[in-house]
């Protein structure tokens, strides 16, 4: 029986996770390989007979070789950090530039002015620092759909009314005076400019710009003016009044008269186109047409004096005593409640007193 051969001493195993990696810091980092080694995947030669782990020649320790560390891993996320810094300083500068410029466009631009002025009833006036000159001063560098938008919401109601004011004193008989027609120009220039679709607006720019070339005499300019008006807002009673008034100054009574009645039918209501009617209908001795505007401004506003005092003094001169004296009456008896400065108080009660 042949004696048995010993088995070769086992050669202990080395854990694969630990030639590969090095712990640092919680973090594992992978290690290269020794110089002159072979890959990882590639097994040992079978004509060698070595085990696993175990280089052939001199035996020397497993770790023996040098070792250096890959710190990339590290590099990256220092740079990563960095990266997270720069980009987080540099949107703050982004924010405070962009509120910087929020505020300087709300509060300190031509554009915010503007519209403080408005705010503050600085419309049309002081010249240079209202809201019609920034305005101007706006339009060189453009508007923008956004501004003009806010304008039609925020300005143009106030322009409206500012104006309105003035409209007003014209339609009761009150004759504006040249600071007045300026600043109603100026108003409805700014509101058309803003809005240059609104016919409205565009039909009050122009009925501006002739009720001053009427106030200067300049008559055929006033005309051409007031027929943009009319063209413009065909349903406006007052460019047709107006209209009436410049021929009947220029002595035609046919296209006065024509006028006049288109007013009245704009504005039933109203009753000074007709008291105006009445009076140049006495002016070129048209009695009954005088009567028949005169009454047509009572039954449009029956608290008016001046239509029964001029009533009553077309009575008067027809020779209609009774009928003139209930006129003068009536005439009184309204100028107690509601004073107009251009009725002769005293003159109408000289004359009853001489009827009576």
């Amino acid at each position: 029986m042949a004696p048995s051969t010993p088995d070769p001493p086992e050669v202990p195993k080395v854990q694969k996770a630990d030639e590969d990696t090095f712990l640092f810091m919680g973090t594992r980092i992978p290690l290269p390989p020794s110089p002159g080694s072979k890959n990882e995947s590639q097994q040992p030669s079978a004509s060698t007979g070595s085990a696993p782990g175990v280089t052939s020649g001199k035996h020397e320790p497993l770790l023996s070789s040098k070792v250096s560390f890959d710190l990339e891993p590290l590099t990256r996320s220092s740079k990563s950090s960095s990266s997270s810094r720069t980009f987080v300083l540099g949107g703050g500068l982004l924010l405070v530039a962009f509120v910087i410029i929020f505020l300087w466009h709300r509060f300190g631009s031509t554009e915010a002015n503007m519209f403080q002025a408005a705010n503050a009833g600085q419309l049309v006036l002081p010249r240079g620092t209202s809201a019609f000159d920034l305005y101007q001063r706006l339009k060189v560098g453009g508007v923008s759909p956004v501004t003009r938008d806010r304008l039609k919401a925020e300005v143009i109601p106030r322009l409206s009314e500012a104006g309105e004011v003035f409209l007003k004193k014209v339609r009761d008989g009150v004759e504006l005076a040249e600071p007045e027609q300026e600043q109603l120009i100026r108003i409805f220039e700014f509101a058309a400019d803003i809005d240059a679709q609104s016919n409205a607006l565009f039909a009050r720019r122009a009925y501006a710009m002739a009720y001053r070339a009427a106030f200067r005499k300049a008559d055929a300019e006033a005309l051409v003016s007031l027929r943009e008006a009319f063209q413009s807002d065909s349903q406006w009673a007052l460019p047709f009044r107006d209209v009436a008034r410049l021929y009947a100054r220029g002595g035609n009574y046919a296209n006065a008269e024509y006028f006049y009645q288109q007013t009245f039918q704009l504005a039933p209501k109203w009753a000074l186109p007709a008291f105006e009617l009445g009076k140049l209908a006495v002016e070129y001795k048209r009695p009954a047409e005088a009567e028949l505007a005169f009454r047509r401004a009572i039954e449009a506003d029956p608290t008016l004096p001046a239509p029964w005092a001029q009533l009553g003094s077309l009575y008067e001169t027809q020779k209609r005593k009774a009928e003139a004296i209930s006129a003068y009456e009536k005439a009184l008896q309204l100028a107690e409640l509601s004073a107009d400065p251009a009725l002769n108080i005293t003159e109408i009660k000289a004359r009853l007193e001489k009827m009576r």
